[in-house]
């Protein structure tokens, strides 16, 4: 009897010691899990015409432990534009605008709780981890389709850019991966990745009136470091079946008849 039961839990065991072996970890640094509530900002009514709204929280899950949103109205409409995390939407950041009605807002991430961008704010933090970092990483989805730009600033005046343009087929979720390399410099010599003083993303609102857009998790990553949940899963899968294989194959070789005293 111990033997079948020494043999039995031979996939269990297998399947445990994969769970708890140490593997290299991938590297990823989080620009912000949009986990940490930030309340509607808005504008909205009378006088009609450009109105702006700014609000800064702290933010555990985000770079520089906290996150400023200044919300902006254009054009000539008197109708609302709003921006939130977490309420909306669980763990997103959602932006909004009413009907006939066209705006956009500016999300940063410094450092600084006092609103204003302070381009050094985060000190000249290294998003690429030691070079090993190489592509920023978000979700986005949109009702009409909108553009995102992302800016990565070493200082006022050098920083690098991208544009990212986000489909009109929500409520599905779009993937992108953009390579640091292919950012263009927009002041300056350009930013050093492995020197940020501040990160600031462009919702361009002002193509579309009635707009609805969210933003997912964006960090930074290494993508072919990055571990497939469908390969770990097929790995599981793999084990549990050489255990099985194993047990089987002893059971037939070696059959055993059980008494009980």
């Amino acid at each position: 009897m111990k033997k079948i039961v020494r043999v039995a839990i031979y996939p269990v065991l297998l399947v445990s010691l994969w769970f708890v072996t140490p593997r290299s970890a991938h590297a990823e640094f989080v620009i912000d899990t949009f986990n940490d509530d930030q309340g509607f900002i808005t504008v909205s009514g009378r006088p009609a015409g450009p109105m702006s709204a700014t609000n800064t929280v702290a933010a555990a899950g985000a770079v520089g432990g906290e996150r400023t949103i200044v919300v902006k109205r254009e054009g000539t409409n008197a109708g609302y534009v709003q921006a939130d995390v977490n309420l909306s939407v669980p763990g997103v950041l959602s932006y909004g605008s009413g009907a006939s009605t066209i705006g956009r807002a500016l999300v940063s991430w410094d450092g600084d709780s006092s609103g204003a961008i302070n381009y050094t704010g985060l000190g000249g933090v290294d998003v690429t981890q030691g070079g090993v970092n190489t592509h920023l990483a978000l979700k986005a989805q949109s009702d009409l389709g909108d553009e995102l730009i992302v800016t990565f600033w070493t200082d006022a005046g050098n920083a690098s850019a991208t544009t990212i343009h986000v489909p009109g087929n929500e409520p599905n979720w779009a993937n992108f991966l953009i390579p640091l390399a292919s950012f263009v410099s927009v002041a300056g010599s350009g930013a050093n990745f492995a020197s940020v003083g501040a990160i600031t993303m462009d919702i361009i609102g002002s193509y579309q009136p009635s707009l609805d857009l969210s933003v997912d998790v964006i960090s930074v990553l290494n993508p072919s470091t990055v571990p497939e949940p469908s390969l770990i899963w097929l790995g599981c899968v793999g084990i549990v079946l050489l255990g099985i294989r194993k047990l089987l194959r002893h059971l037939v070789a070696q059959p055993q008849v059980e008494t009980f005293r």
